[in-house]
């Protein structure tokens, strides 16, 4: 079943909870990223080039739209 992650809170929990792959080191990598942004240390546009890297590591197919980043920071 697709799963649309809209926010970083969201990627977080999944990281931690419903990740449905092995946790190699780009899941750790990511999860420490989303934690950062939410807590503001990290641009949520790395953040989510830190996510994307751990589901390409992972074999989890990402959608067109994930590939699209904004032109902004946040």
């Amino acid at each position: 079943m697709p799963r649309h992650i809209t926010s970083m809170t969201e990627a977080a929990a999944f990281l931690l909870n419903d990740w449905p792959a092995a946790r190699g080191p780009k899941h750790a990598r990511a999860r420490i990223a989303c934690v950062d942004a939410i807590e503001g240390r990290l641009s949520g546009y790395k953040a989510r080039a830190f996510f994307i890297d751990a589901a390409k590591e992972a074999h989890i197919f990402l959608s067109a739209a994930a590939w699209f980043f904004p032109n902004t920071d946040r």
